[in-house]
């Protein structure tokens, strides 16, 4: 075992012994194959190897509880050291991967359990009844959920992958159908991940890691999904119609009444723990903060991390800690608000 597994297994304490008594969140994670989950929770459980959250929150890995997704991250993480890019967990494994974390924001440690749906979901094989009816129940499941959608390249050489578009697509209206099919409205929160967004600014950049860099960085995620007259001379991406019919579906945030610089508002009022108000939230995330080309042995050409770790620490990682800070904030509102158990409103 390496010497990173070794100090971050020196600052757990047993679970079972001092989480007993803790509220665990359920939080599922929901992306296609190469939407980069992998590398998002690997770069959670690396959190010495990171820049700090400018937010002020932070995560730990709990290494001793009893997950079923361990071994996978344990193994990511010895990629990344090597820098090396880690295996994407197959859309073709039906075990639901679970890995538990401790988020800390404000001076209180939330307990996560994070679960790995693996690109089960993006089945092109089931019929459109299936596929609602197995989304539905997997949100009954969870108390919120994170949804990754990988940006495009920024340069005009970017290929459009059709499997890619086809994805989000299928997203987009399989949450509208479940909106149509349930009259009850949903009180879960749901975020949407817009990963890797590396590929469309470089936080090498002063710009955006300087003064007024988290700004910056809002600003662009509000100009790529087209937010407020955003002018581009090219087209919507498809993550601006999943950002529309997810926004929509959760009844709370209308896209006609959205105002140029809301998005880093909504940041501002996470930060300073300001209550949420609302269901959907959209995050420009990025596990590794830069990437580099590489052709690996079977020349197929992948991204990894930029630099070698720990000689090229810290990674300038955006945002991983904010979405699972959302939710948890979210979840505990809904919860004041009366209700005992967020799944109750997933019931038809």
């Amino acid at each position: 075992m390496s010497s990173f597994f070794e100090a971050l297994q020196s600052t757990n304490t047993d679970p079972e012994s001092t989480q007993q008594a803790q509220h665990k969140y359920r939080i599922g994670l929901f992306g296609g194959e190469s939407s980069g989950k992998t590398c998002i929770l690997a770069a959670l459980g690396m959190p010495l190897y990171r820049i700090s959250n400018p937010a002020g929150f932070s995560v730990t890995w709990s290494t001793h509880s009893n997950q079923t997704g361990r071994t996978q991250l344990e193994l990511a993480i010895q990629c990344l050291e090597n820098k090396d890019l880690p295996l994407p967990t197959h859309a073709a494994c039906q075990d639901l991967l679970t890995l538990v974390f401790n988020f800390t924001e404000r001076g209180k440690t939330h307990l996560v359990e994070v679960t790995d749906y693996s690109g089960i979901l993006l089945n092109p094989m089931l019929s459109k009844y299936d596929y609602t009816q197995l989304l539905l129940n997997r949100l009954r499941e969870q108390d919120a959920i994170l949804i990754l959608a990988p940006a495009l390249f920024s340069d005009d050489s970017d290929i459009i992958n059709t499997d890619f578009i086809r994805q989000l697509n299928d997203l987009t209206r399989y949450f509208y159908n479940i909106n149509e099919q349930n009259k009850k409205p949903r009180e879960i929160p749901v975020a949407l991940l817009i990963n890797k967004w590396d590929r469309q600014i470089s936080f090498d950049n002063p710009m955006y890691n300087g003064k007024g860099g988290m700004e910056k960085i809002w600003q662009s995620l509000e100009q790529f999904l087209h937010l407020s007259g955003s002018s581009s001379d090219k087209l919507p991406p498809p993550h601006a119609q999943l950002y529309s019919s997810l926004a929509s579906s959760k009844g709370d945030k209308k896209i006609d009444e959205y105002q140029s610089g809301d998005l880093y508002r909504d940041y501002l009022t996470l930060r300073d723990g300001k209550p949420i108000g609302t269901n959907f939230a959209a995050f420009p995330v990025s596990a590794f903060g830069g990437y580099e080309i590489i052709t690996n042995i079977d020349r197929v050409t992948l991204e990894t991390v930029k630099e070698e770790i720990p000689r090229g620490f810290p990674m300038r990682s955006c945002c991983l800690e904010d979405p699972f800070i959302w939710a948890i904030r979210r979840c505990n509102e809904l919860r004041i608000s009366g209700d005992t158990h967020l799944s109750k409103w997933l019931e038809r």
